[in-house]
């Protein structure tokens, strides 16, 4: 019976490793399913976290890109108002020459016209004058053959004065 008993005693021993050995074999497909399940995690968890920088990266570029087109509509505005005021000044330069070129032009307005009266004035005198002096002229031509004419009378009553006698 010691036999009977020492190969039940290893078929029990054997039967016992054999479930060891299945428990550690079942353990160990846990474990790298497990690991397997951890190591899918951890590949998710990283291609989760680059796209995440990726995100970060492209916001970081837009805003950097928001900024800069800040910056450029602040220069076009600055420019933009500079220019304005650069053509609002020579607006009011060219107005204000343009007003000494009138101001300028109705002084010599003024100048010619009073020239041109000054020469009508000047005109009207001499014409007067040449008027008053054709005037004294007709006037002595009138009295002279006045003169002339009592003259002739005198002589004709002195002639017919003298063949009377």
């Amino acid at each position: 019976m010691a036999g009977t008993s020492d190969s039940t005693e290893n078929a029990l021993n054997q039967s016992e490793e054999t479930l060891q050995s299945k428990a550690l074999q079942e353990l160990k497909r846990q474990q790298d399913a497990q690991q397997q399940a951890l190591l899918h995690q951890l590949d998710l968890e990283e291609k989760q976290r680059q796209a995440e920088i990726k995100q970060n990266e492209d916001l970081e570029r837009k805003i950097a890109q928001a900024e800069r087109e800040r910056q450029q509509e602040e220069v076009l505005s600055r420019t933009r108002a500079s220019e304005l005021k650069k053509l609002q000044e020579e607006e009011a330069a060219q107005k204000l020459e343009a007003e000494r070129m009138e101001q300028e032009f109705l002084a010599a307005q003024a100048v010619q016209e009073t020239k041109a009266a000054a020469a009508k004035k000047a005109a009207a005198k001499a014409n007067l004058a040449r008027l008053k002096r054709k005037h004294e002229l007709s006037r002595r031509k009138a009295e002279a053959q006045l003169q002339m004419l009592k003259v002739k009378q005198q002589m004709e009553a002195e002639q017919a004065l003298e063949l009377e006698k």
